[in-house]
C-alpha cells in the first residue's frame, strides 16, 4: 500500500507539472496557446491532481486543514490629500471667555459741544437770616430862616421867601454885619447813641474867580423835652477850602433851580461832623428826640477885623443831616477853627 501511494503521488505530481509545462510551453516549440487554453490546461490538469488526491476519480473532495495566517505586510505611504469638501454648517458659538485685564486709558479726546439747557432745577430750601444790619437814618432839610430890616417893627423873624438864602448877600446897615441863615432838625427815632451825625452843607455859586477867603461862623442850640433851650458846643469857624471853591461846574443844577447863570453854576457841599470832637460837639451826648438849631454866617477876623468874605453870592440849597458808625465821620471841604482867624486866608491857626 505505501508502495502504491508513493507512485500515485509521483503520478500526480508529474501530471501537474506536465500540465503547467504543457501549458506554459516546457516541452519544445509546442507554441502560445493563448489564455484560453491555458485556462482549459490548468483546470484539467487541476482536476485531475484533486482526483488523484483524493483517492481517485469518484471520490468526495476533503477540505485540507486551514494554513496559518501569514504576518502583516509593512503599511504603505500615505495618498496624496484629497481635495476640500464643502463647508459645515457653523455650530452653536461657544459661551464666553472671562473678561481680560482693562488696557491702558487712551489719550483724552476733544472737548464736544455742551449740551442744551437742562430744565430749571427747584428752589432749595432757604438759608438762615442773617443779622439785621445797622439801620442810619438820613434827612434833608430846605427850610431856613433869616432876618430883614422892618423900620416899623425892627427885627422879624420869617420863613424865608422862594429865593434861596445866600450867607452874606444881607448885611445890617446899622451893624455892618450880615444876615445870618439859620436851620433845624430833630434826632429821630431808631438813632443809636453814639453813632457819629454829620451835617452837609449844599452849595452853589457863580464860576468866577474871585480874591479872598470864606470863613463862617456855626453856632447850635438845642432843645429838650421838659427843659429850656441850651448851647449845643462851643462856636466853630470854618474855613472853606479852595478845593470846595473850584469844584467842576454843573449844569443839573442850572435845571433843577430853573434858570441860566451865564458861564453855568458851580455846585459843591461840605461836611461838618456835628457830635465829634474833631468838629461841633457837646459834652451831653445826643439822644433820640432832640431838637437842634444851626445858625452860619459870614465872619469877622479877630479882634473886629475884616468880614471874611470873598464877595461871592454862595446860595444854600439844602442840608443833610446822615448817621454812621461811630468814628466814621470827617469834615470834607472845610478847615475847622476853634476860634476866628487873625487874618481870613492865614494858613496856621
Amino acid at each position: 500500500m505505501q508502495t502504491i501511494s508513493r507512485k500515485l503521488k509521483y503520478a500526480c505530481c508529474w501530471l501537474v507539472t506536465c500540465g503547467l509545462c504543457l501549458s506554459g510551453g516546457c516541452f519544445g516549440d509546442v507554441g502560445f496557446l493563448g489564455l484560453q487554453d491555458y485556462q482549459r490546461d490548468l483546470l484539467v490538469s487541476g482536476l485531475a491532481a484533486a482526483a488523484l488526491l483524493n483517492g481517485g476519480a469518484g471520490g468526495e473532495p476533503q477540505p485540507g486543514a486551514p494554513g496559518e495566517r501569514g504576518a502583516d505586510g509593512a503599511q504603505g505611504d500615505p495618498g496624496p490629500a484629497g481635495a476640500d469638501g464643502p463647508q459645515g454648517i457653523p455650530g452653536e458659538p461657544g459661551e464666553p471667555g472671562p473678561a481680560g485685564e482693562p488696557g491702558p486709558a487712551g489719550p483724552e479726546g476733544p472737548e464736544g459741544p455742551a449740551g442744551p439747557t437742562g430744565p430749571r432745577g427747584a428752589p432749595g430750601e432757604d438759608g438762615p437770616a442773617g443779622a439785621d444790619g445797622p439801620s442810619f437814618f438820613d434827612i434833608f432839610i430846605d427850610d431856613f430862616f433869616t432876618t430883614y430890616l422892618d423900620p416899623s417893627s425892627g427885627l422879624v423873624v420869617e420863613i424865608v421867601k422862594i429865593e434861596e438864602p445866600s450867607i452874606g448877600s444881607l448885611i445890617n446897615p446899622d451893624t455892618g454885619e450880615r444876615a445870618a441863615i439859620a436851620y433845624r432838625v430833630a434826632i429821630p427815632q431808631g438813632y443809636v447813641a453814639g453813632d457819629d451825625v454829620t451835617m452837609r452843607l449844599f452849595f452853589y455859586r457863580p464860576p468866577e474867580a474871585v480874591d479872598g477867603c470864606f470863613v463862617f461862623k456855626l453856632d447850635a442850640k438845642r432843645l429838650r423835652d421838659g427843659e429850656a433851650v441850651t448851647d449845643y458846643g462851643e462856636t466853630i469857624w470854618l474855613r472853606m477850602d479852595d478845593v470846595s471853591k473850584e469844584t467842576v461846574r454843573s449844569s443839573t443844577l442850572d435845571a433843577l433851580l430853573g434858570q441860566a447863570v451865564p458861564g453855568g453854576i458851580t455846585g459843591f457841599f461840605v461836611d461838618i461832623p456835628i457830635n465829634s470832637d474833631i468838629a461841633l460837639n457837646d459834652a451831653i451826648p445826643l439822644e433820640v428826640a432832640d431838637l437842634l438849631a444851626f445858625e452860619i454866617v459870614a465872619a469877622r477876623a479877630a479882634n473886629r477885623g475884616p468880614i471874611c468874605h470873598d464877595n461871592a453870592d454862595y446860595e444854600l440849597l439844602g442840608v443833610e443831616f446822615f448817621e454812621s458808625g461811630d468814628g466814621t465821620a470827617a469834615p470834607s471841604g472845610v478847615t475847622v477853627l476853634r476860634e476866628a482867624p487873625e487874618e481870613c486866608c492865614a494858613v496856621t491857626e
